[in-house]
C-alpha cells in the first residue's frame, strides 16, 4: 500500500468509526461500529428538546512504515458534511410493509433506549406492568436539513464530540459523513438514524390558502403497535405564537376545526384516516394542533401543529405619497379612507416609509436585483450592471458585509461571459453568440463602459480588450455620421462616454503601476531594484488612455456641435444626459457643456415622455421611464460636475442635480423601483451621486448622539411608533398603521352608529429634526377590491395578456384536470421580448411536473419553479403574433373549494409592461 493510500485508507476509516458513534444515538455515544459498515440505529419518540452526542474518531489507532512522520500521523481534523433527510416516503413503506421497527441495541442501562424514562422501544407492546410516560411534546419543528456543521475539528486523539438537537419530523435522517486528516486524505460514509414513534398523526393539508377557501385536509395516523388501537382525535386552533392551546383561536380560521371521525380505530402495525375541515376567514397565520389520545389509557399519543398562511383576497391597490419634513420635524398628511361597494372588508392599512439617507432607498430591496450573468449579451449586461451597482452601493455602505465578496463574484464572471459575445476579438459584440449574426455597434460602446466599471471595481481587465474595443469604436462611429435624430447622438454620445471612462481607468492603473520613485536627488545604485516589468505595465496603460482619448474626441466634438446646431429643436431627455455625462468626463469647460444642460432642461420642461434609442436595448425603456433615465444620468453627470468647479458653479450644479433627484424620489413606484432595470440602476447611481454632495439633503442619524422617536398620530389619536438607532439609518424603517386602528380612529371621529366619510389627519413627528432630518418619506395606503368589480383593461398594460383557463371547475380527488396556459408580449412581426409568467393554481390542486420538463425539453419555456400555489415560467420571446401557449395538467391533491391567485405575466427587462388574470375557483370533490 503506498503512502498516499494509506492515509486516504485511514481517513475513510475515521468518517466509518464517526458514524458508528453517530448512530449510535445514545447519550453517552460509548461504542463504535466495525469499520466498512454504515450502520442503522432506532431512536423513540425523538422531540425537538432533545439533545444527542454524535462522537468522532478513529479505532485504529497509528499505523506506521519505516517509522516515520507518515507512519506516526495523528487525525486532527474531521468534517460532518452533511446530515440531512432521507426519503418520509421510507418510513410509509415500512408500514406498508408490516417491516418492524428495529429494536433498541443491547447495551448498558445507559446505552439502552429502552430503559430511558420509562418509554417504550418501537418494538411493540412489552408484556408487564404498565410505566407512566410523560405527554409527548408538539411536533412543529419539520425541516428538510437537520444539521449541517462544515468543520468539525478533532483534538489530538483523533476524536470530536458535536451535539445535534433532533426535529420533530418521524422519519429516517440519512448521515452523510467526509473526514479528512491533515495529509489531505479523504474517507466518507454514511448512516440512518430511524426516529420511531408508537402512534403518530399527520395533517396533509396546504401550507397557504387565500381568504374564504375551505378545504378538507386529511389526517393520517400510523400505529407501530402489534395490537389494534382506538384513538380519539381532537383539533385545536391557535394563535401565530409557541403553539400553546391556551392561546386565542387563530384569526386565520373559523372557530372550529371538525374532525370526521372524532374516534378511529388504527389496526395493529397499519393506519387509518380521518379528514379535518378548515375554512380559512381572515388574513394571517394560523396553527391547528392535532392530538391523538389513546381511548383505553386517555393518553395523549402524538401532537402536531401544522402552520398554515391565509393570503386576504382581492385586487390590491396601492397609492404613495412622498411628503417632506418641515423644519420642526412634523409631517401632516391628509389621507382619504378606502370607500365603495368592491372594498374588501379590512383590508385597509396605512404604510409610514422612513428614509434616514439616501442609502435607504438604494438598499432597499437592490440585492434582489443582483445575480450570476447568464444567457444572451443583454440578459449579461443587465444582470453583471445590477451586480455592479449593488456591490458599489453595499461596499460603500458595509464593506464587510460577507456579501461583498460574493457580489465581487458576480461581477468577475459577467466579466468572462460577455466577452463570450464579442466576435472573434474583432470588438464587435454580437446580441446571442450564434454564427454568422450580424453585430450592433451599440453593443460594443455599451460593454466598454460596464468593463470599465467592472475594472474600477477590482475586476482584472485585459488592456488588449480595451484596444480591441476603442479601434471597433473609432472606425464604427466616425464623427460625420452624427446626424439630426436622437438614434445617432445617442450612439456617438454613449461611444465618447464609454472611451472617456476608458481612458481614466487606464490612466489611474498607469499611475498604480509606475514604480515608486526615490527620493529627490538619490540615485538608483542596484539596477536589479527596477522593475521592469511594472514600467511596462504603466507604459501601455498610458498609452491607452491616451488613444482611448484621442479616439473619443472627435465624437465629442461632433455632438457638442450637433446640440449647438439644433436651435431649439427637441431633444430628448435621455439623449441630453448622455451627451452631458460624456462631457462631464472629457473634463471640459463648463461653458462647452451648456448645450447639452439647456437641452436637459427644455427636455425636463416638456413633462412628456419621448421615445429614444434604448427603446430597442437593454431595459426597452420608453416613455415616463425614458424621462426617469434622463434624469438620473444627468444627476449623476451634474453630481460629478461640481466636484471640480469653484464655489459657486459647483452650488448651482448641484442644487440642480437635488432637484433632479427630488423628481426621481418622487416617481419611485410604491413596490420600490423605478420601472425597468435599466432606470432603477442609474437612478440608484443618481442617488448615491447625490447624497455625496452633503448640503441641504445630507442626513443626519450618523455618529453616536442616540436613538431617534419616531411617532404616528391619527385625528390626534397615537397610533404607533418607532425608534430608529444610528446604527441603522441605512435601512428603510416602517411604522404600519392596521385596519382595527383605522377602525378605532374612524369610530371616535364619526361616532359609534356614522361610517367615516371625511379624510384623516395623518401627522407624523419626528423627535429630533435636527439629527434626524431624513432624505424622504412616504405615506402608502394600501387596500384590496373585489376581483369581480375589477375592469379588465385596468388589468392590462399595453398588448401584454396572459389567461390561465381550467378545461372544468369541478374534479374528483386524485384526477387530473387540463389548465390552459396563455401569454401574449408586446412586440410584433415575430419578434418578442423575454417575459416571466406565474401562473395561479388554487391550493387544493398541482401542476404536473412531468408537463412543464417537457416544455423545457422541447425549448418552449427556458426553466421554471414550482411554489406554493404557482408556478413560475421563463418565456424565451412571445409576441403578439406568436403567443405562448401550452395545456398542462393539474392533480387534484385535496378535498375541498379553493380559489387560485391572480396570474401575471410581465417582460423581463420591462416589469411595467405587466397583465393580470384574476383569480379562478375550483371544487375538488372526494373520492369515489
Amino acid at each position: 500500500m503506498t503512502s498516499s493510500t494509506r492515509f486516504a485508507e485511514q481517513a475513510r476509516r475515521v468518517a466509518i468509526a464517526a458514524l458508528a458513534a453517530c448512530t449510535a444515538v445514545t447519550p453517552a455515544c460509548s461504542s463504535l461500529g466495525a469499520p466498512g459498515m454504515a450502520q442503522e440505529k432506532s431512536m423513540t419518540g425523538a422531540n425537538r428538546g432533545d439533545s444527542y452526542e454524535f462522537a468522532f474518531g478513529n479505532d485504529h489507532g497509528a499505523e506506521s512504515e519505516g517509522g516515520g512522520d507518515d507512519g506516526g500521523a495523528v487525525y486532527e481534523e474531521a468534517m460532518l458534511a452533511d446530515v440531512a433527510t432521507a426519503e418520509p416516503a421510507s418510513r410509509e413503506r415500512r408500514a406498508e410493509n408490516g417491516d418492524r421497527a428495529p429494536a433498541a441495541p443491547p447495551g448498558d442501562d445507559e446505552g439502552d433506549a429502552s430503559k430511558s424514562d420509562g418509554v417504550a422501544t418501537g418494538g411493540g407492546s412489552t408484556p408487564g406492568p404498565k410505566v407512566a410516560r410523560p405527554e409527548p411534546k408538539v411536533r412543529e419543528e419539520f425541516p428538510e436539513t437537520l444539521f449541517w456543521a462544515p468543520a468539525v475539528i478533532t483534538g489530538a486523539d483523533g476524536r470530536a464530540e458535536i451535539v445535534v438537537p433532533l426535529a420533530d419530523s418521524i422519519t429516517d435522517w440519512r448521515v452523510e459523513a467526509i473526514a479528512s486528516d491533515r495529509r489531505s486524505g479523504l474517507g466518507t460514509a454514511t448512516s440512518v438514524v430511524k426516529v420511531d414513534q408508537e402512534i403518530t398523526a399527520d395533517l396533509e393539508c396546504p401550507t397557504v390558502l387565500s381568504q374564504a377557501d375551505r378545504i378538507t385536509a386529511r389526517l393520517t395516523l400510523d400505529n407501530r403497535l402489534e395490537a389494534d388501537t382506538k384513538i380519539r382525535l381532537r383539533a385545536t386552533l391557535l394563535g401565530s405564537g409557541s403553539g400553546d392551546a391556551s392561546e386565542p383561536p387563530a384569526i386565520a380560521f373559523a372557530a372550529t376545526a371538525a374532525i370526521t371521525p372524532e374516534v378511529v380505530t388504527v389496526p395493529a402495525r397499519g393506519r387509518a384516516n380521518a379528514t379535518v375541515e378548515l375554512i380559512a376567514t381572515r388574513p394571517g397565520i394560523g396553527k391547528v394542533l392535532i392530538e391523538a389520545i389513546a381511548v383505553e389509557t386517555d393518553e395523549v399519543s402524538d401532537r402536531v401543529i401544522r402552520a398554515i398562511e391565509v393570503r386576504p383576497r382581492g385586487r390590491p391597490i396601492v397609492e404613495s405619497t412622498p411628503v417632506v419634513v418641515s423644519d420642526d420635524g412634523v409631517i401632516d398628511v391628509e389621507v382619504a379612507p378606502a370607500l365603495g361597494a368592491d372594498v374588501e372588508p379590512g383590508s385597509e392599512e396605512l404604510l409610514i416609509r422612513i428614509y434616514p439617507r439616501a442609502s435607504s432607498y438604494i438598499l432597499e430591496g437592490l440585492e434582489r436585483f443582483a445575480t450570476y450573468p447568464t444567457g444572451c449579451f443583454e440578459q449579461t449586461t443587465s444582470r453583471s450592471f445590477a451586480a455592479l451597482v449593488v456591490l458599489e452601493t453595499i461596499r460603500a455602505e458595509r464593506p464587510d458585509d460577507p456579501i461583498v465578496a460574493e457580489l465581487q463574484d458576480m461581477v468577475a464572471t459577467g466579466y468572462q461571459k460577455l466577452l463570450a459575445h464579442e466576435v472573434g476579438g474583432s470588438g464587435a459584440f454580437v446580441p446571442f453568440a450564434r454564427a454568422g449574426e450580424t453585430h450592433q455597434t451599440w453593443l460594443t460602446a455599451y460593454a466598454l463602459l460596464l468593463i470599465t466599471g467592472m475594472e474600477r471595481s477590482g475586476v482584472e481587465v485585459d488592456p488588449a480588450v480595451i484596444e480591441r474595443l476603442r479601434r471597433f469604436l473609432e472606425r464604427n462611429v466616425p464623427a460625420w455620421s452624427v446626424g439630426d435624430d436622437d438614434a445617432t447622438l445617442d450612439l456617438a454620445s454613449l461611444s465618447s462616454w464609454a472611451l472617456l471612462e476608458a481612458a481614466s481607468t487606464a490612466r489611474a492603473a498607469s499611475q498604480a503601476a509606475a514604480p515608486e520613485p526615490g527620493a529627490a536627488g538619490e540615485k538608483v545604485e542596484d539596477e536589479d531594484e527596477i522593475d521592469e516589468d511594472a514600467i511596462a505595465r504603466a507604459a501601455r496603460q498610458a498609452e491607452l488612455a491616451a488613444s482611448c482619448a484621442a479616439s473619443a474626441k472627435n465624437m465629442l466634438d461632433a455632438v457638442t456641435n450637433e446640440l449647438r446646431n439644433r436651435r431649439g429643436k427637441a431633444t430628448s431627455a435621455y439623449s441630453a444626459a448622455l451627451a452631458l455625462c460624456a462631457l462631464v468626463s472629457s473634463g471640459r469647460e463648463p461653458a462647452e457643456l451648456r448645450p447639452a444642460r439647456d437641452a436637459l432642461d427644455a427636455a425636463l420642461a416638456r413633462q412628456t415622455g419621448e421615445p429614444g434609442v434604448w427603446r430597442r436595448t437593454l431595459a426597452g425603456s420608453s416613455g415616463a421611464e425614458l424621462r426617469i433615465a434622463g434624469l438620473a444620468l444627468g444627476a449623476w453627470g451634474l453630481a460629478r460636475l461640481s466636484e471640480r468647479l469653484d464655489d459657486r458653479a459647483a452650488e448651482e450644479a448641484a442644487a440642480t442635480a437635488r432637484d433632479y433627484g427630488r423628481e426621481i424620489l418622487a416617481r419611485r413606484a410604491p413596490q420600490g423601483g423605478w420601472g425597468s432595470t435599466e432606470t432603477t440602476l442609474w437612478s440608484v447611481r443618481a442617488l448615491r451621486a447625490i447624497a455625496a454632495l452633503g448640503g441641504e439633503d445630507a442626513l443626519a442619524l450618523e455618529g453616536d448622539e442616540g436613538p431617534v422617536e419616531v411617532t404616528a398620530t391619527l385625528d390626534g389619536q397615537p397610533v404607533g411608533s418607532i425608534v430608529i438607532a444610528p446604527d441603522a439609518a441605512s435601512s428603510v424603517h416602517l411604522l404600519s398603521i392596521g385596519h382595527d386602528a383605522l377602525m378605532a380612529a374612524d369610530r371616535r371621529a364619526a361616532g359609534p352608529n356614522a361610517e367615516r366619510d371625511s379624510i384623516r389627519k395623518l401627522r407624523v413627528t419626528l423627535g429630533d429634526v435636527r439629527r434626524a432630518r431624513p432624505l424622504g418619506i412616504e405615506v402608502v395606503r394600501r387596500h384590496r377590491v373585489r376581483w369581480a368589480e375589477a375592469a379588465d383593461p385596468s388589468l392590462q398594460a399595453g398588448d401584454v395578456a396572459v389567461s390561465v383557463r381550467p378545461a372544468a371547475t369541478k374534479v374528483r380527488l386524485g384526477q387530473e384536470i387540463p389548465v390552459e396556459v396563455t401569454v401574449k408580449g408586446t412586440r410584433r412581426d415575430g419578434f418578442g421580448a423575454p417575459m416571466i409568467a406565474r401562473v395561479g393554481m388554487p391550493a387544493t390542486i398541482r401542476l404536473v411536473q412531468r408537463d412543464l420538463e417537457a416544455l423545457v425539453a422541447d425549448g418552449r419555456i427556458d426553466r421554471f419553479e414550482i411554489h406554493d400555489r404557482e408556478a413560475v415560467l421563463y418565456l424565451d420571446a412571445p409576441s403578439q403574433d406568436e403567443p405562448f401557449r401550452a395545456t398542462l395538467r393539474a392533480r387534484a391533491e385535496t378535498a375541498g373549494t379553493a380559489r387560485a391567485p391572480a396570474s401575471e405575466a410581465f417582460e423581463y427587462y420591462r416589469p411595467t409592461a405587466r397583465a393580470v388574470f384574476p383569480p379562478w375557483a375550483i371544487e375538488v370533490l372526494p373520492e369515489g
